[in-house]
């Protein structure tokens, strides 16, 4: 078992978790090794090296950190652990992994290995939510931030979208074609952006499909009411977003742009493919 520990993802977790480590898993039953990222997208690197003699490389960090480490793992018999140790935390939440350590590192050796879904967007894997507009750029200054945290995430959020202006997307799937001027559109294939704000709650990893959510922007007086729903979970509910299901999408846009992917901006072309891919990451749950 190889653990690669991102040593500033969320807020100092991660300080003496390598003792911890090491004094609660089973000895007699796993070889350990603990590695440090050094540098971004790091994680990849290292577990394309730790895959050659390791059956079990857990990430230990965030959701950005959980997509570096599965991007060596998917499509082989290799098995992702996690150890929530980030931010917003998503993946994790949805599986129903404790944010404690000690209790995550008990999970990880008892728990049960499931073949999950991920996505392809365009040559990049997805693990858990992807999604272009307005919440890729929270994603895009969030990610610049050396404070981390729901405050501070909070901050970013509510002083960007006072301003922000929705942008025009074509969307094609399921032989439909549709046109929307959109706050965001989310590509779910967990339930959640993390700090267990769900966006897509009957989304499900292992059913072949992505939630594909549309959500408007409603005016000011009843931006009110739709942030409570989003703070009860209850958005999908709203007038104001539309989910579909899909295993393929297309999605044009007027110009390039960032997209969150599993928490970090990534610079995307005009036009973009998703693809699920069913069953093509091993994950103890």
């Amino acid at each position: 078992m190889a653990f690669i520990i991102n040593p500033v993802s969320g807020i100092g977790k991660q300080v003496g978790i390598e003792q911890t480590i090491k004094t609660s898993l089973d000895a007699s039953r796993f070889n350990v090794q603990v590695l440090y990222t050094q540098a971004p997208k790091d994680g990849t690197r290292l577990a394309l090296e730790a895959i050659k003699t390791c059956d079990i490389i857990v990430a230990v960090g965030g959701d950005g950190s959980v997509n570096d480490v599965a991007k060596a793992l998917i499509h082989t018999d290799k098995i992702l652990g996690i150890i929530p140790s980030g931010s917003g935390n998503g993946l994790a939440r949805h599986l129903g992994l404790s944010l404690n350590i000690k209790e995550a590192l008990n999970r990880l050796q008892n728990g049960v290995v499931t073949a999950i879904d991920t996505l392809a967007i365009n040559d990049k894997p997805c693990v858990s939510i992807a999604g272009v507009g307005f919440d890729a750029e929270i994603a895009e200054r969030f990610n610049k931030c050396k404070k981390r945290g729901i405050i501070k995430y909070s901050e970013i959020t509510l002083a960007k979208y006072l301003l922000y202006h929705p942008k025009k997307y074509r969307l094609s799937f399921n032989g439909y074609k549709l046109k929307t001027r959109a706050l965001m559109i989310n590509f779910a294939n967990s339930n959640q952006f993390g700090y267990s704000f769900q966006i897509a709650p009957n989304a499900d990893l292992t059913d072949g499909l992505m939630d594909v959510v549309v959500m408007k922007k409603p005016h000011l007086l009843r931006s009110l009411i739709e942030a409570v729903r989003f703070l009860r979970n209850t958005i999908h509910r709203s007038t104001y977003c539309q989910t579909y299901q899909t295993a393929k999408l297309k999605l044009k846009q007027k110009n390039p742009n960032w997209m969150n992917i599993d928490g970090e901006a990534v610079w995307m072309p005009r036009e973009i493919t998703i693809t699920v891919q069913p069953e093509s990451l091993n994950v103890i749950c």
